[in-house]
């Protein structure tokens, strides 16, 4: 499944696009409920602001966790023909700042390879967070999962 949510510039509407391979619209369908849940409370102005983007964030973050985990390569997403057997993405990157043959084409500013790096295993350490984050979802809120 795949969530965009567009806000107009003006603030004052909001467009929420959905798309989905399956047949199984019960994800779908609680998602949205939770969703709408979260802007009805916004609406009411029950919570600050702040609050209610990061519980909107939040919803839709976890309709797409499974999408998510499956582009970064995670051994916790499904896997599938498209990333059966591939690294982690995460770990590409890191093999490849670290690989000393690959050269910037001539005119190129050089980069600061020990910045990258560093940025890199920052990048590495978030991308942890946010699988053992997914896992602990997997056992909380297994509907989100189907």
């Amino acid at each position: 499944m795949a969530v965009c949510v567009e806000e107009r510039s003006d603030g004052e509407a909001a467009t929420i696009r959905i798309a989905s391979n399956t047949r199984d619209l019960t994800t779908l369908t609680s998602g949205m409920r939770r969703l709408a849940d979260v802007l009805e409370q916004a609406a009411r102005r029950e919570n600050i602001r702040a609050e209610d983007q990061r519980a909107f964030f939040e919803q839709v973050v976890s309709l797409d966790t499974p999408r998510i985990l499956s582009r970064l390569r995670s051994q916790h997403a499904k896997s599938s023909r498209k990333t059966a057997g591939k690294p982690a993405i995460i770990r590409q990157l890191g093999e490849i700042l670290r690989n000393t043959s690959v050269r910037t084409r001539p005119g190129l500013p050089q980069p600061n390879l020990s910045a990258m790096i560093g940025q890199a295993e920052a990048l590495k350490a978030v991308f942890a967070r946010l699988c053992s984050n997914a896992l602990e979802l997997r056992k909380d809120r297994s509907h989100c999962w189907q």
